[in-house]
């Protein structure tokens, strides 16, 4: 496939690689590149950002704009908002020690409030599976 070849060139790893490590699908990575907002992003966020940092902001990032039937429910029908910026996660990251869990879970001290700096830390997952 051309574009699998582009991306090695371009950014040193494969296109499935290069959307693992961003936490997004294949399809939006793509779209991403196609956009020329893969070399914007890249610019911004350190190298040695954890994948899991990303991933964290993706989804809560998802949740707040993508109107699945849950998404909808709990958050885009409450007017939950995403608000946080990559210095923003990144600081909280640091903050918390996320490096150091298992699996880190972005949460909202309170649940009727939006996603933002002052509203949110990082917990282990299962603690805040156990929050629900």
């Amino acid at each position: 496939m051309h574009t699998t070849s582009s991306f090695k060139r371009l950014y040193g790893m494969y296109l499935k690689d290069m959307a693992r490590e961003l936490g997004f699908s294949v399809g939006k990575t793509h779209s991403l590149h196609k956009k020329g907002l893969l070399k914007k992003m890249e610019k911004h966020l350190p190298e040695e950002l954890d994948p899991r940092i990303r991933i964290a902001f993706n989804n809560a990032k998802t949740r707040c704009k993508n109107r699945s039937n849950r998404n909808t429910k709990y958050y885009i029908s409450k007017g939950i908002k995403f608000l946080l910026t990559w210095e923003e996660i990144i600081k909280l990251w640091n903050r918390d020690d996320a490096q150091k869990m298992e699996i880190p879970s972005l949460d909202r001290k309170n649940s009727d409030k939006d996603y933002s700096y002052n509203n949110c830390r990082f917990i282990e997952w299962e603690s805040n599976r156990a929050r629900r």
